[in-house]
């Protein structure tokens, strides 16, 4: 929470994908309306975020981890800034929360998936005891339990109290949308689609943003016994970094009764993502994670370019 550059509650009014400067560059761009600020400086009732990944037409970028939206859904949101300036959720999905209405109390939830699909997660194993002193000792319970469920009011003096001594950050300022198109007008009451022509950015406009992908992504490469080609940008690399994936290789190759390879292809001058080319790149090239704090953060992203040929294998069909 100190580290983010706001924090907001507010719903979700529109969510359309773009491709800007080629197929593997695509973002998503969510409209929030603005309920509350709980920190930071928001002049415009609206707010558009500007999230890596998404769908349009052409091209689909999946980013294991990503926040999901859904148009209509109320949120709670730690926001941070893209490189050029635009607002993001903090920490991938660390920093979105769905919030809820209890119908039996009346009491304000906020939920974050505690185990989001495609997410590896590390546990600090020092520190869980004396997490759950504080959560045993503390007179309300702010601390995020096992279920991923705040109570939001409790949640809301916890984070006034943590940030009280520091200093107003800049102005959020929005991600520069175009304006609203008849398929956002559409979007804005839950229905969906549409992309642009004559020569604008390809784009679509979606009901929801998520990371369930159909058809599933798939590597056709061992379907047909060729093994999956691994490159690797070395720029920022550690001294040992060929190794430590030589390893890799190789541990994955020795799994008994599969018949997944990988092959190492060498070293690759390739931008960070590259069409059709696997490549592991080190250093957050393209700045895309936030600075971790206490040990807690996102160490390791994976972006996934989903073509649009199409193979059936048994009775699921994957891209």
């Amino acid at each position: 929470m100190k580290q983010a550059a706001a924090i907001v509650v507010g719903r979700v009014l529109a969510i359309e994908a773009r491709q800007e400067g080629g197929l593997n560059n695509v973002w998503t761009y969510v409209t929030i309306a603005r309920e509350e600020v709980w920190k930071g400086v928001l002049t415009p009732r609206e707010l558009v975020l500007k999230q890596p990944g998404g769908r349009t037409p052409d091209a689909h970028v999946q980013i294991d981890g990503s926040p999901e939206f859904t148009v209509g859904e109320r949120v709670l949101l730690f926001l941070t800034r893209n490189q050029d300036g635009t607002p993001r959720v903090a920490h991938l999905s660390q920093g979105k929360f769905a919030v809820f209405t209890d119908q039996d109390t009346g009491r304000a939830f906020a939920y974050r998936d505690p185990s989001p699909p495609g997410v590896q997660i590390v546990h600090a194993q020092h520190s869980i005891r004396g997490q759950e002193q504080e959560s045993s000792s503390a007179s309300e319970a702010t601390v995020l339990a096992t279920n991923g469920f705040f109570e939001l009011v409790p949640l809301k003096r916890r984070v006034r109290t943590a940030i009280a001594a520091q200093p107003i950050p800049a102005a959020m300022v929005s991600a520069n949308v175009p304006p609203p198109t008849e398929a956002l007008v559409e979007t804005r009451s839950n229905r969906s689609m549409s992309s642009a022509e004559n020569g604008e950015a390809v784009r679509e406009v979606r009901a929801q943003f998520t990371l369930l992908t159909t058809p599933g992504a798939r590597w056709f490469e061992p379907d047909d016994n060729v093994p999956v080609r691994m490159f690797a940008n070395f720029a920022n690399a550690p001294s040992f970094a060929q190794s430590a994936i030589l390893q890799a290789i190789q541990a994955w190759n020795g799994v008994s009764g599969s018949k997944f390879r990988f092959e190492f292809g060498g070293a690759a001058t390739l931008s960070p993502v590259s069409n059709a080319v696997n490549t592991i790149s080190f250093e957050d090239p393209r700045n895309e994670i936030d600075q971790p704090i206490n040990c807690s953060g996102v160490f390791g992203m994976t972006r996934v370019y989903i073509s649009s040929d199409t193979r059936q294998v048994g009775n699921a069909v994957y891209s």
